[in-house]
């Protein structure tokens, strides 16, 4: 008889980091099934709508891990009252439903991968943030990431993993499908004084972090998803050009200007935070793209010439 291969569960796998996941996961021999809201499911895709708690098919049962990447982008659009909701419950609202789903299984999962993020810390400024940093800052960033967080925990029954991501380095989109753009006219803008420190992850180093969550039994809890080695924003701007090779400018965008466009979520561009990953390396992780140069090299690869 053929012996089934495990299976992962990613909630939120249609995005850039799902998509990413789920190609190493194939990759490293598991089988993956992707829930999405859609009705015309193609392969390795499980209908399912958290709203209603109604899914599908329960493929949870028995799986190797569930990786929970549900929520809308902060960077999508104004945040308006209705939007500022949507982030909300494109958080809170899956992560209840999978709770259900969890508690209901006679096979429980392996373990509950959760995504967070390092916007629960605020505007840190060059003061070094540990995994095992307490804090209570306020802003509506901050209190959605631990409302989130809560719902994440809430999940208790397995073993439970939440990843604090920061900016993701990625060629498909995102922080950098901003950037690449202006890059390709020779404009590489920084904000403000461009001091701020941006904290990091290549998007290849987060996948295998969370494939190394989901393989390894003694990770439980909260770890940093991000690069050992933070970057100010005028600096990475100016290895951006330096790796792109093209003739360009590093300029400065004036906060007020920023502030007048972007309204309230402006403030994710000032906002400086050194968040250190000594946890995940101390739990066996390694990162392969630890420097931003080096990161960059490897995301923008296809672009370089």
């Amino acid at each position: 008889m053929e012996q089934m291969k495990p299976h992962i569960v990613i909630a939120g796998g249609s995005g850039m980091i799902g998509t990413a996941c789920r190609m190493l996961f194939v990759r490293e021999g598991y089988d993956v099934y992707v829930l999405t809201r859609r009705k015309d499911t193609g392969p390795g895709e499980v209908s399912w709508s958290p709203e209603t708690q109604w899914i599908e098919k329960n493929i949870i049962e028995g799986a190797a891990a569930v990786v929970n990447l549900c929520g809308l982008s902060l960077a999508e659009r104004r945040w308006t009252s209705r939007y500022k909701a949507l982030l909300h419950s494109s958080r809170i609202i899956p992560a209840q439903f999978l709770k259900k789903l969890i508690a209901q299984a006679v096979m429980p999962p392996g373990s509950y991968i959760g995504a967070s993020g390092i916007g629960i810390y605020g505007d840190q400024g060059a003061s070094p943030v540990y995994d095992d940093s307490e804090m209570s800052v306020p802003g509506f960033v901050a209190d959605l990431v631990r409302s989130w967080e809560k719902a994440h925990q809430d999940i208790d029954q397995i073993r439970n993993v939440i990843l604090r991501i920061g900016v993701v380095l990625s060629a498909e989109g995102g922080f950098m499908g901003k950037l690449i753009p202006p890059a390709r006219f020779g404009l590489y803008p920084y904000f403000g004084s461009g001091r701020q420190l941006l904290s990091w992850i290549q998007i290849d180093d987060l996948t295998q972090m969370v494939l190394h969550c989901v393989g390894t039994n003694t990770i439980a809890g909260v770890y940093h998803a991000t690069s050992p080695n933070c970057v100010a924003q005028c600096d990475l701007m100016k290895t951006l050009k330096e790796v792109q090779g093209h003739p360009g400018i590093v300029f400065s965008v004036p906060e007020l200007f920023l502030r007048l466009g972007l309204g309230e979520m402006a403030a994710l561009l000032f906002e400086s935070t050194d968040v250190r990953p000594d946890k995940i390396m101390r739990a066996g992780f390694q990162f392969e793209y630890g420097d931003i140069r080096t990161a960059l090299q490897h995301t923008l690869r296809p672009q370089v010439t």
